[in-house]
């Protein structure tokens, strides 16, 4: 059992060294009023996190149970990924065209340049979701000690990004790098993954839809200038149709879970 759950610890204080790096990085290089300005864009990616982590903790013994099945068709086990993508990046994006009116009715004007880091913030969160499909199968193994090795080296390569996207970006550096560590720790444990388990994972897919949030950097600049209602009424619009092609995107994958 300690075999089995020491390697662990190395892997929850590496998890809580990315998630605070950056505002670290950022404090110790830029000013506070920067770091405050982040945290506020940091705390959309917070809410989103618990609806991922809700995720993780209802699919995982479906995960377990599927991958111990030999008659569950591999399909509806990997077709998770790309639905759970997809679901989380339309929230992400709609977040992302919402942030600015939802910041501007909890902040001071000072705060209001935060909405402008949200897509990047919450578009990690997304990418994340890649880990959260795939660990299991390290687990299914009792590969903790392999889980701590690519924790540890993911965030140590990680930081050393941080510091220089940071240095030379300041918050936009920040929000950049929560993406790249995400998505190098994702990528680690998915080829690992892959390595144990022969599996078709939609690897594609998943990341087009988790990276599709950064959209609404270009959106938002479109439905600028406008009056609130009209710039309202064209977010909601363009939000219905993004979800309604991530849903076609995924109503094969959709089909194999039911």
């Amino acid at each position: 059992m300690l075999s089995f759950s020491i390697p662990l610890i190395p892997f929850n204080l590496s998890y809580w060294l990315k998630d605070s790096l950056d505002r670290l990085i950022l404090s110790g290089i830029s000013q506070l009023y920067n770091t405050g300005i982040y945290q506020i864009a940091v705390s959309f990616g917070g809410t989103l996190n618990m609806g991922t982590q809700a995720f993780y903790t209802a699919n995982t013994p479906r995960f377990f149970a599927l991958l111990k099945d030999k008659s569950a068709n591999e399909h509806s086990v990997i077709a998770v990924m790309p639905v759970s993508a997809a679901c989380f990046s339309v929230l992400a994006f709609g977040m992302s065209l919402f942030a600015q009116e939802i910041i501007s009715l909890l902040t001071t004007k000072n705060y209001h340049e935060a909405a402008l880091y949200v897509p990047f913030v919450v578009t990690s969160t997304v990418v994340f979701l890649i880990y959260s499909n795939v660990v299991n199968v390290l687990y299914n193994h009792s590969a903790t000690k392999i889980i701590a090795v690519i924790s540890v080296g993911a965030s140590l390569v990680s930081a050393a990004l941080s510091f220089f996207l940071i240095k030379y970006l300041t918050i936009l550096g920040a929000a950049l790098s929560l993406i790249c560590s995400n998505l190098i720790l994702s990528l680690s444990f998915y080829f690992v993954a892959q390595h144990m388990e022969k599996m078709k994972w939609p690897l594609g897919k998943t990341l087009v839809l988790s990276l599709l949030p950064l959209l609404a950097i270009v959106v938002l600049r479109g439905v600028s200038g406008f009056s609130i209602i009209i710039t309202c009424a064209s977010k909601i619009v363009i939000i219905a149709a993004y979800s309604l092609g991530c849903f076609f995107s995924v109503k094969k994958e959709i089909k194999a879970i039911m």
